[in-house]
């Protein structure tokens, strides 16, 4: 499994847009939590996804 850090490029398992990790916080026992952003259409959009849910893009 490979470690996701803060600054890197990732995006859900699942598919979407490409993110960049800004923050990862620790939201209940253990379970760690990537605060990400992205933009569409010069928008800017920040959500948080669990570490699990996620994938360095390459």
């Amino acid at each position: 499994m490979t470690d996701i850090t803060v600054g890197m490029v990732v995006a859900l398992k699942s598919g979407g847009p490409a993110m960049t990790v800004e923050a990862i916080d620790q939201k209940s026992g253990t379970d760690l939590y990537a605060r990400c952003l992205w933009f569409t259409d010069n928008d800017r959009h920040e959500a948080e996804f669990p570490l699990t849910a996620l994938v360095p893009v390459s």
